[in-house]
């Protein structure tokens, strides 16, 4: 895809049937989650058509329904079990994929500060792999990736306070002190990744080797790994308590 093999009605070609295979996916994770029944009957055919298996778990269960009724489920025996898979499944692995992958790979690619054992020719790692290269808006992406996190926390999509029923809510009543530091190390990550949005989109900072952006870069991946081991000392807290 250089540019001189590929003309632009490939191109169109490409990006439609990637396009289709999207929404088919978008319409399998929404059947895994409601289940088959609950699901838009056009978007159900589109899973049908492609032989996605439509029900998640060894029961047959769909992901929703299972996660709310928790202690009765047959993939959640009980509700701190529920909780761990939102809190370890879900956030933590948001928290790892961001600031190891998503920023680290290639700020450890441009600053020389390779793990061991990882070479700049590996897949997903260094210049070449950097989210939303075109659109210059990767640090937004992994903003929004942080808000994720704090939707699942609050309980409701785009919350600006906790919802009753919510993760925080049962710190905030049984544990404040874990309640507050979890929520201080969520809003270092919005400001750190803030201050990357205020300057040089994430593909100039390293394809310019940036310094100043660089360091920014280094702080929201400290900052997030900071909330990543706050929202593990949090799951740790609820399985046991």
């Amino acid at each position: 895809f250089n540019g001189k093999t590929v003309n632009g009605e490939q191109e169109l070609t490409f990006a439609i049937a990637v396009a289709g295979d999207l929404r088919d996916h978008c319409c399998w994770l929404e059947a895994s989650w409601k289940g088959g029944d609950a699901v838009d009957a056009a978007h159900l055919a589109r899973c049908t058509k492609r032989g996605f298996k439509l029900t998640s778990g060894a029961s047959g269960m769909a992901y929703g329904p299972e996660l709310l009724k928790a202690q009765g489920s047959d993939l959640y025996k009980t509700w701190r079990g529920a909780i761990g898979t939102i809190l370890s499944g879900g956030c933590m692995n948001i928290c790892d994929e961001v600031a190891t992958q998503k920023l680290g790979q290639a700020w450890r690619t441009v600053t020389g500060n390779l793990n061991p054992g990882e070479t700049e020719s590996e897949d997903y790692v260094g210049k070449e792999y950097i989210e939303s290269p075109y659109s210059h808006k990767s640090f937004t992406d992994f903003y929004d990736n942080i808000m994720s996190i704090k939707s699942s926390l609050y309980g409701k999509v785009d919350a600006t306070s906790p919802e009753k029923n919510s993760i925080i809510s049962y710190l905030k009543e049984h544990n404040a002190d874990l309640a507050s530091s979890l929520e201080t190390k969520l809003a270092n990550a919005f400001s750190a990744l803030e201050t990357c949005q205020a300057g040089k989109s994430f593909v100039e900072v390293v394809n310019s080797n940036d310094k100043t952006g660089l360091a920014n870069v280094k702080k929201a991946m400290d900052a997030i790994s900071e909330l990543n081991d706050e929202l593990s000392v949090a799951n740790d807290w609820i399985l046991k308590n």
